[in-house]
């Protein structure tokens, strides 16, 4: 839902609201804990707090009860409103270990239903996103069965999903169930860990300008920073990435690209991930959201990255019975929100 960020620009899609960026010294702080946090690739013998956390996050999942239908996922997130509205606890689902150890398996757990959270009401002619150049369209979305417990609360989440709550949006979440228009074109539906993203880099996006080693490249730690100060000047002058005209005059106007051509060709191959299939500039290849709000919990919820071949208009969705639009209304709460882990504490 990459995974914190943007608001509606001009375009036709539904765009994911977009993260903070943080000026100056904030945000080198941020990118560095981001950098920290950030979980190397899986090791080909997992060691022992992974195969444990593992185990037990199987046994979380097993234990769950899938929502027979949407009406009864509807319900449920009405269940957790009333929880949250009495108590001000939200109960995680998942603890960070297990969390990590389950991206780093590729264990996705329960997706029949996915949400997704959108800015503003969902026009019945649109697509749930943006089909990209090279054919399909990518979403950024998370799973009910680590949503259920947040309820549609603007506040708990987007902190959950590692956003900000933007006054001006009017979020609603969209719960899909099976998505997938053509059982023979099954959307494919991933973990997003950088190694699964750049995978599909190589198989989608490859060409004789941009190649795979290119795109492990400009994935690699040494240019999350550069790249991340680069978008934060970008935005700052009203630019959109996936606009070429934008980059373009951003790519002529910027010294350190236009006079150094391997760092524009840098530039160009991660705005090519970032454009094409939504890695923005916060992605850290974790598969993880960065919870926002503070606090000692760093990690959210799974992200969940679906590349459908044949998006069907939002409207399509719905009157199949396979759409449930929900309105994000803010909730009276008896206090401080307070996230509970799995264990117990808080």
């Amino acid at each position: 839902m990459p995974t914190p960020r943007r608001l509606a620009p001009a375009a036709p899609h539904l765009p994911a609201p977009r993260r903070r960026r943080a000026p100056g010294l904030a945000l080198l702080a941020a990118l560095l804990v981001a950098a920290a946090v950030a979980a190397p690739p899986a090791a080909a013998h997992p060691p022992d707090w992974q195969r444990q956390a593992q185990a037990e996050a199987a046994a979380r999942s097993a234990a769950w009860q899938e929502a027979a239908s949407l009406a009864e996922a509807v319900a449920r997130l009405a269940a957790a409103r009333a929880r949250i509205a009495a108590t001000g606890r939200v109960p995680l689902r998942y603890t960070e270990q297990q969390l990590r150890a389950m991206a780093r398996a590729g264990q996705l757990g329960h997706t029949r239903f996915l949400v997704r959270l959108v800015p503003n009401a969902p026009d019945p002619a649109a697509k749930l996103g943006f089909p990209r150049a090279f054919g399909k369209l990518p979403l950024w979305v998370a799973s009910f069965e680590e949503l259920e417990a947040c309820d549609s609360d603007p506040e708990v989440i987007t902190r959950v999903l590692g956003l900000n709550v933007d006054p001006r949006a009017r979020y609603h979440l969209l719960i899909l169930q099976d998505l997938g228009a053509d059982a023979d074109q099954r959307p494919e539906i991933v973990i997003p860990t950088r190694d699964h993203l750049l995978a599909i880099a190589a198989r989608d996006l490859a060409d004789a300008t941009y190649t795979p080693a290119g795109f492990e490249a400009v994935l690699a730690k040494p240019y999350r920073i550069p790249y991340h100060l680069l978008m934060d000047a970008f935005y700052k002058r009203g630019f959109r990435e996936y606009l070429p005209d934008d980059v373009e005059r951003f790519v002529a106007t910027t010294p350190a690209l236009a006079d150094d051509p391997a760092a524009e060709k840098r530039f160009r191959t991660r705005l090519r991930l970032h454009a094409q299939l939504g890695a923005s500039e916060w992605f850290r290849g974790n598969g993880c959201t960065f919870m926002t709000g503070g606090g000692q919990r760093e990690l959210g919820v799974h992200e969940i990255f679906v590349l459908d071949p044949k998006p069907l208009p939002i409207g399509a969705y719905a009157q199949a019975g396979k759409l449930a639009v929900v309105p994000c209304e803010p909730l009276t709460k008896p206090g401080p929100l307070v996230f509970v882990e799995p264990d117990g504490r808080r």
